[in-house]
């Protein structure tokens, strides 16, 4: 019989010994694994202390987070206009140059050099389309013949004398009225005369100069000479005296008849006369200090339309002699104008007005006096 056979404690050890052994070797390669993954990839085989090659460990893979974008949204696409067909070429037509003419229509028209005709007239001569000559300048200009070119040539000829004027003058022969004469302002005066020679159908002016002013003339009448007689009225004028005189005959008659003429004494007429303030726009205002004062105008006409010279205006205010007007003329001037001053020590509204020989202006005045504390005086 076989006896077994028993291996004891030395096995067992062996075995002990090479697990500890491979767990050793398993934490070594799991620590430099741990410490390689920290460093680059090491390729290189590696041997373990039993001489037997250690396959390397595989990369680990690490993911990298990917941030996809969206898509961008889809656009409809719009086809491109359509273009409209090029224009056709346009064909240009050079006209053909023109004809070189060999010559012209003589002898009004002379070649240029390129080749157009040219207009050539002589002296005193002008272009005529309508018969394509030239023809004398106007009806002064005659023709007188024509110049080595055939041109026709024109002179100008002085227009016959005109024929004797007609005799223009007249002379008559003035009869009335015979003397002096009194009318009444709106009356009538008898005239007469004799055509003696000249052209009697010429007209006579008789008229009225004013005895101061002979210069001026206040009524005419213009009538034919071949008439002999016709009446003179006497328009509305001042009472005064006069003369009648006549124009227009030859020889000039000097002879002058006296008028004397009634009529009522001239008055102020309001209507044609005026009162204001010499400066309305800034004058109505005083200061009641006796020292500001306000200039007041006035305009003085009678009804016949003439300046009252020398007579005397009468300026008042409403509230007396509060007031005091001071005229700067004695009278009216011969422009028909006078002047006055105002000034006063008593504030408040003071109406001014005026009148020539009782008959009144239609216009008054407001004049405002304020109180020295309320403003200064501006005059």
């Amino acid at each position: 019989m076989r006896a077994k056979r028993s291996f004891g404690f030395a096995p067992l050890f062996i075995i002990l010994v090479m697990v500890s052994v491979g767990a050793v070797a398993g934490s070594v390669y799991y620590a430099n694994q741990i410490d390689k993954s920290a460093q680059p990839t090491v390729t290189t085989e590696e041997k373990n202390q039993d001489g037997l090659t250690v396959p390397p460990p595989p990369t680990p893979q690490v993911e990298q987070p990917t941030t996809e974008m969206p898509p961008p949204p889809a656009y409809p696409v719009k086809p491109p206009p359509s273009l409209p067909p090029p224009p056709k070429p346009k064909t240009i037509i050079t006209p053909p140059p023109p004809a070189v003419k060999s010559s012209c229509p003589l002898p009004y028209h002379v070649l240029n050099p390129d080749g157009s005709c040219i207009w050539s007239c002589a002296a005193g001569t002008r272009q005529d389309p309508l018969t394509n000559e030239c023809v004398c300048l106007n009806t002064s200009y005659k023709e007188a013949g024509k110049d080595s070119l055939g041109r026709r040539i024109c002179k100008y000829q002085a227009p016959p004398p005109l024929p004797p004027s007609k005799q223009t003058t007249v002379s008559i022969d003035w009869t009335m009225p015979s003397g002096g004469l009194t009318v009444s302002s709106g009356g009538t005066i008898n005239l007469g005369w004799s055509v003696t020679g000249g052209d009697a159908t010429r007209a006579l002016v008789f008229y009225l100069d004013h005895s101061q002013w002979p210069d001026a003339i206040y009524d005419f009448l213009s009538v034919p000479a071949s008439k002999g007689s016709a009446q003179f009225v006497v328009e509305d004028l001042p009472g005064g005296t006069y003369y009648l005189l006549v124009a227009g005959a030859t020889p000039q008659v000097t002879k002058k008849i006296q008028v004397t003429v009634n009529a009522p004494p001239s008055h102020l007429d309001p209507e044609e006369s005026e009162l204001d303030f010499e400066n309305a726009y800034e004058e109505d205002e005083i200061t009641a200090d006796g020292l500001c004062a306000t200039s007041v105008y006035m305009s003085a006409y009678d009804q016949y339309g003439n300046p009252l010279v020398g007579q005397v205006v009468n300026l008042k205010s409403s509230r007396g002699s509060v007031d005091t007007i001071l005229p700067r003329s004695p009278a009216i001037n011969d422009d028909g104008e006078m002047y006055f001053t105002v000034s006063s020590k008593t504030p408040g509204i003071a109406t001014l007005s005026a009148s020539v020989n009782g008959i009144s202006f239609n216009e008054t005045l407001t004049l405002n006096v304020i109180a020295p504390s309320e403003g200064d005086c501006a005059y």
